[in-house]
């Protein structure tokens, strides 16, 4: 992979190799890069520069990821005792109401399940296991035994 800097060199010398009348492929071929390659990486230059990297699982830079202090101020409030038995819709519906804002119920949710806090809540119940229905058992004529 070319860095960033020889990127914006090469794309440089696209630019003066065309305004001199030389054609983009020959300028292409020079460096053993493809037309396409070069129009893109103009592209990004002009618009936000080399600093994302497109390709798909990419690690990316969130400019607006929580910092740790709001992660914590979240993780906090959601096991407040007063919130202990609340999901994060109840939650979020209750700061309202005071004017508080921490955030969406969907970035509570995520914090949620990165934290392992999506468990039954407070003194909400439990799943209930599905009980075997009842089988009745005929032994005869009439008789029927459960």
């Amino acid at each position: 992979m070319i860095p960033a800097a020889d990127r914006e060199a090469i794309v440089t010398l696209l630019q003066e190799g065309i305004n001199r009348g030389a054609s983009a492929k020959a300028v292409a071929n020079l460096f053993g890069l493809a037309t396409r390659t070069l129009r893109r990486w103009g592209l990004m230059i002009r618009a936000q520069g080399f600093s994302r990297d497109q390709r798909k699982g990419a690690s990316r830079q969130v400019m607006h990821r929580f910092t740790k202090e709001e992660r914590q101020r979240v993780l906090s409030t959601v096991n407040d005792p007063r919130f202990a038995d609340l999901t994060p819709n109840q939650i979020v519906a209750i700061l309202a109401e005071e004017g508080a804002y921490m955030g969406s119920e969907s970035t509570i949710y995520r914090i949620m399940r990165q934290e392992g806090l999506l468990n039954h809540r407070g003194r909400s119940r439990p799943p209930r296991e599905p009980r075997e229905p009842p089988t009745l058992e005929a032994t005869g004529i009439h008789p029927v035994l459960a």
